[in-house]
């Protein structure tokens, strides 16, 4: 069966690049079923734990593969939480050189149900130096292989080892102990001998180093100590089989592992000499090809050979070095090697050769053949040499000169031949270019420039520019301000417009070959005005009492403007467009801009500024007010300066004359205020302005109206007046106690009222003409206590009670009914004489201004009921669903019936005989009630007993041959079947039979108060099928197996997510893991019987890594991949000695090709690790390491 997944994880250190794995190794199973020991550990491990942190489960082994002897420093701990097993194949040597064997259980995953079975499989040999302890139930040995324990063998409390159809050998001895009764006592079962210590010491292999002062002691077998005679020579640990030691000197150490008191072995560790780093003697470095470098050793030892190396690899050759060829450059370094032992030296210095080919013939690369003087020609040699020389043959000379590799010529004198040859660093001469020859022309005459004028004004007036040299002299290139004009190519050059003004050159080119072009002219000035931008001026102006003020002009954009005046003003800067003038006083002022530019003069604009004197002050009469008119006179003081002039500003009214200062205003309005202004002013200055106000008014007048209230229990209360047409009106209190929310509001409240006490306020209105007034009086009554008649009332037998109303100052009355009352106006009363029924009594408080309140309450008046009568008893014996019953029907009250135990249904629960329906066998009690109001209820008890008619659940049942079946009889108080074969009890109701054949079973149905009966049941056993099925088989996953089955008409299989058909006898199962399929029959009956067949799904798979690639780019195993079979997917990386991941991938396609972030990585060895998961799911590592070699 698989169990959960889990992640399969080696825990390992590297400890130095020649060291190997020298930790604990812990290894943790997910799933996997095989690990091997050389994928997951190394021999010389500090310790060995399988199921660190996931245990061994079932399916999981661990085998010590390899090598022959496997030596572990310290224990070997087993932790299971289900199967496995742990095997040490013929051939292979376990050493437990410094600790024990431990086995236990892990968590909760071998509780009781679960398989915990260890299996340990000894073929080869395991020794173990320390104890062997055993907690697990069950640990079984088998094997022909043999097991030494030098410390003691115990099963715990809870452990159990037995030896299965074989049994390793075990020592003799007498240390072997159970503390279990599980199981039989291993010690004594004939399968275990006695214990000895480990015999065997073995100091292990001699060592020889080469100039090294320390290494690693590796005793295989024994716990024992190490000693040396060596001086010097430190041993880190004497007491661990694994031990360093340091202080070697060159000669031999001899080193003793000493077991016990007298059982010892010796190993040498020989330390020998290291040859000293040779040197390089050269007869040169740099050749040309065909001539030789010779390369020897500096000084030849004839104890050493020495071996060349060419960029760090090994050559195969010894002795000199004689290169010739161009290939042979390179970095050269020499090895010195001891005959005698084989050490090497370190490398020597590296002497860089270099054996070039000469030169290629050059080319003369010239930009152009043909110039005018100061125009360099450019040559360059087309072959370039780094650090090496150029040869130039030039113009009158036979010989070649060094110069650069580019070289320039400006000068006629330089027109000629030129060849070019070069030279590398090592002195290679290329052979001679091609011959190249240029030209250098001479420079035309510079001309000068003849002018008809170099100022004028741009309206129509020309300036002509003529060369002095003559025509033929070749054609004219005319220059302004250093720029060339297009399409002036003649003598002269004639100019008009403002945009033309400059300095202007000219050139002259001849007519040879290269055109050359003279030097330039001096510069001709040509200065052309450009006609002036119009004048414009701003808006006149209109000021008040100012002395400066700033003119408004546009500033040209062609030109210069100038501001003239002959008013007497002062213009601060004529020529500024916004400039201020001073010195003003109140007059009129006129000033002109004209703008002029260069000879050309513009044409003029005015701009006009007057300046006024401050108005006088306005001054009016004070306000005014009018009592019952709607006219009267108005006067303003005339002003000295400016005119005067009233306005009306807000209010109604006419004013007979605007313009002076006394004058008379009309048709005012009572209640409006009118405002008049009286305002002097002068031109631009700002205007003096008064005001008078008009109060229009009449004498107030309140209206004949009453404002008195009358309030019940009152604390506030809202008071309401006329308002006030004219004037403001007020409330105030004259009398009694309130406080007024607004006094000034003709609607406004008035609260702090006390019950019971009256108050008197007056309204007045006023305002200065006159004033009225009116008063109110506000009556205030306590409001009375609100009556309650008390809760309603239910009484049974009687005909008197006690009221329970409330509220002083009430009286009762009858509203229905009768009633005598012991105290009319006290409300908790006695009252009698009350009669049978519904009786309506009446509480009423009256108030004077506050309303009455009353309240009603009901008594009720019951007789005792009759008594209940419900009638006999009634029984039934054959199962009746209905009966009748007949109650006594009620005088008094009302009578009802209803179940109250068992089941029924009353077709008219208040009719005194009714139906009863749905009656089952049994006891039903019916109960009669009669009630009427709150008197007690009288009840009667009625009980109906029903028994079953004597009957069975079925008369005919089939059943399969094996099964069986639940009889059942009812109606009865006990039974008795007969026969009583395969009958699981006779006596009760519903027996369980389990006949082998077909019969019929009578079954006696007695009953105690009803007539006894019987009844019989046939029980038809039907075969079942005898079902064949195919053997349990296995396959490997992809493949597919054909099941069988046989001995039933129909079939079905499960699962079926693998069958090509479920429901057939012959199915073909193509599972992808083991799989228990079962397999249901079916026959023509209906019985059915159940089979497996379990197929066992073995996976095969391989992983493999080649040990060595070599990507030289020759196309021969220039990758290094993976090869995989089975293999759904996987992750292989690499890493170098340092640790560093130099490659990584999960594509079965992809290989490394010995680069890591583009670069060559060297030649070495370097690890790697691949998981992999098949397609069975099965989680498989590999790890090793391989080597790259170019």
């Amino acid at each position: 069966m698989w169990r959960y997944r889990r992640l399969v994880i080696f825990v390992f250190f590297f400890s130095s690049p020649l060291s190997g794995w020298a930790q604990q190794c812990n290894v943790d199973f997910s799933g996997v079923t095989q690990i091997n020991f050389s994928e997951a550990c190394t021999t010389g491990a500090a310790g060995l734990s399988l199921g660190d942190n996931i245990a061994m489960g079932n399916g999981d082994v661990f085998t010590f593969d390899s090598p022959a002897v496997i030596n572990i420093n310290g224990d070997l701990d087993i932790s299971l939480e289900g199967g496995g097993t742990v095997i040490i194949p013929n051939g292979v040597t376990v050493n437990l050189l410094a600790g024990g064997l431990h086995a236990e259980a892990s968590g909760s995953n071998c509780a009781p149900g679960d398989i915990c079975a260890f299996n340990f499989v000894i073929n080869g040999n395991l020794n173990i130096a320390e104890d062997l302890t055993n907690e697990l139930s069950e640990f079984t040995w088998s094997g022909v292989g043999s097991v030494s324990i030098q410390g003691n063998l115990s099963n715990t409390s809870a452990g159990c080892m037995l030896c299965s159809n074989s049994c390793p050998s075990f020592p003799a001895g007498s240390a072997c102990t159970d503390a279990t009764s599980s199981c039989s006592n291993f010690c004594s079962d004939g399968n275990y001998g006695n214990i000895t210590p480990l015999t065997v010491v073995d100091a292990g292999v001699d060592q020889a180093l080469c100039g090294a002062a320390s290494t690693s002691l590796n005793a295989l077998s024994g716990s024992g100590t190490w000693s040396t005679g060596s001086v010097g020579v430190v041993i880190s640990n004497p007491n661990l089989a694994t031990s360093q030691v340091s202080g070697l000197s060159p000669g031999v150490h001899t080193f003793r592992w000493t077991v016990g008191v007298t059982e010892f072995d010796e190993m040498t560790v020989t330390v020998n000499t290291v040859p000293e780093v040779p040197a390089i003697s050269s007869t040169g470095s740099s050749k040309c090809l065909g001539t030789a470098v010779t390369l020897s050793p500096a000084v030849n030892n004839p104890l050493n050979v020495y071996e060349w190396y060419k960029n760090g690899v090994a050559t195969g050759s010894f002795g000199n070095l004689i290169l010739i060829a161009v290939d042979e450059s390179g970095d050269y370094q020499l090895r010195a090697i001891s005959s005698a032992t084989g050490c090497e030296s370190e490398l020597s210095i590296v002497e860089t050769v270099s054996i070039e080919l000469p030169p290629s013939q050059p080319s003369v690369n010239v930009n152009k053949s043909l110039s005018c003087a100061g125009d360099p020609i450019t040559l360059s040699s087309s072959v370039t040499v780094t650090g090496g020389v150029y040869l130039w043959q030039k113009p009158g000379s036979a010989s070649f000169v060094p110069d650069d590799q580019t070289i320039f010529i400006d000068d006629p004198s330089q027109s000629g031949e030129y060849k070019v040859r070069v030279v590398s660093q090592n002195d290679c001469i290329s052979p001679e270019s091609d011959v190249v020859s240029v030209t250098i022309e001479p420079l035309p005459d510079t001309p000068s420039i003849a002018t008809t004028g170099n100022s004028i004004c741009a309206d129509g007036t020309q300036v002509i520019l003529t060369s002095d040299l003559a025509p033929d002299a070749g054609t004219y290139l005319w220059f302004k301000d250093d720029a060339a004009l297009p399409g002036e190519t003649g003598v002269q050059l004639t100019l008009s417009a403002a945009g033309e003004s400059g300095d202007y050159t000219v050139k002259v080119i001849d007519g040879n070959g290269a055109q050359c072009v003279s030097a330039s002219s001096p510069a001709q000035q040509v200065r052309i005005s450009e006609l002036p931008s119009p004048a414009v001026v701003g808006a006149d102006q209109q000021l008040c009492n100012v002395a400066a003020t700033t003119l408004q002009a546009t500033s040209p954009v062609v030109g210069i403007g100038t501001w003239t005046t002959s008013d007497g003003a002062t213009i601060s800067n004529a020529n500024t467009p916004n400039t201020s003038v001073t010195d003003l006083i109140p007059g009129r002022y006129t000033f002109s801009w004209q703008v002029d530019n260069g000879t050309c003069t513009g044409t003029p604009q005015d701009l006009v500024v007057e300046v006024f004197a401050p108005p006088s002050p306005a001054v009016a009469e004070v306000d005014k007010l009018i009592c019952d008119a709607l006219s009267t006179s108005i006067s303003a003081t005339p002003p000295v300066v400016g005119v005067g002039e009233w306005a009306i500003v807000t209010g109604a009214g006419g004013i007979a004359d605007r313009s002076v200062g006394a004058t008379t205003i009309n048709n005012l309005v009572a209640g409006i205020e009118t405002v008049l202004s009286w305002t002097v002013s002068n031109g631009a200055c700002p205007a003096n302005t008064d005001e008078l106000l008009l109060e229009v008014s009449t004498t107030p007048v309140i209206p004949e109206i009453t404002l008195g209230q009358q309030l019940c229990n009152a604390t506030f209360t809202l008071l309401t007046a006329p308002t006030a047409t004219v004037g403001t009106g007020e409330w105030t209190v004259m009398d009694g106690i309130g406080d007024l929310t607004d006094p000034l509001s003709a609607r406004t409240e008035i609260s702090g009222l006390q019950p019971g006490g009256d108050l008197t306020l007056r309204w007045t209105v006023q305002n200065d003409c006159g004033s009225d007034f009116r008063e109110a009086v506000v009556l205030n009554e306590i409001l009375p206590d609100v009556a309650t008649a008390g809760v309603d009332q239910e009484i049974c037998g009687v005909t008197s009670t006690t009221l329970t109303g409330s509220g002083a100052g009430g009286i009762w009355t009858v509203l229905e009914g009768t009633a005598i009352f012991s105290d009319p106006a006290n409300p908790t009363a006695q009252v009698s004489g009350l009669s049978v029924g519904i009786n309506t009594l009446t509480y009423r408080i009256a108030g004077n201004i506050c309303p009455d309140t009353e309240d009603e309450v009901t008594l009720m008046v019951y007789e005792e009921p009759s008594v209940a009568l419900a009638g006999e008893d009634q029984f039934f014996c054959q199962g009746e669903s209905e009966a009748t019953v007949s109650a006594v029907p009620p005088v008094v009250g009302k009578g009802t019936w209803q179940v109250v135990n068992g089941s029924a249904t009353i077709r008219d629960p208040d009719a005194p005989v009714t139906q009863i329906d749905g009656l089952l066998p049994g006891e039903v009690v019916l109960q009669w009630s009669v009630t009427n109001g709150n008197c007690s209820v009288n009840t009667d008890d009625l009980r109906i007993t029903v028994n079953a008619a004597p009957d069975v659940a079925a008369e005919n049942i089939d059943l399969c041959l094996g099964q069986s079946v639940q009889l059942e009889a009812f109606g009865g108080d006990s039974y008795q079947w007969q026969p009583e074969n395969g009958l699981s009890d006779p006596t009760i109701a519903d027996p369980v039979a389990t006949p082998v054949e077909s019969i019929e079973y009578t079954v006696q149905i007695i009953r105690n108060n009803c007539t006894s009966d019987s009844r019989t049941v046939h029980v038809e056993v039907k075969p079942s099928p005898f079902l064949e099925v195919s053997s349990d088989t296995s396959l490997f996953a992809d493949e597919e197996v054909q099941l069988f089955a046989s001995g039933a008409s129909a079939y079905q299989w499960q699962p079926a997510s693998d069958l090509d058909d479920p429901s057939s006898a012959s199915p073909v199962a193509s599972p992808q893991q083991t799989t228990r399929y079962t397999v249901v029959g079916t026959n023509e009956f209906g019985c059915s019987a159940t089979d497996e067949v379990n197929v066992v799904v073995r996976e095969g798979f391989e992983l493999f890594v080649p040990d060595l690639f070599t990507p030289n780019g020759d196309q021969v195993n220039d990758l290094l991949f993976v090869n995989t079979l089975g293999i759904e997917r996987f992750e292989f990386k690499i890493f170098d000695r340092t640790g560093r991941e130099v490659f990584s991938t999960t594509a079965k396609d992809q290989g490394w090709d010995g680069m890591f972030n583009g670069q060559e990585q060297s030649m070495d060895s370097y690890l790697y690790v691949v998981v992999a998961e098949t397609f069975g799911g099965e989680k498989v590592s590999r790890k090793g390491s391989i080597k790259l070699v170019r």
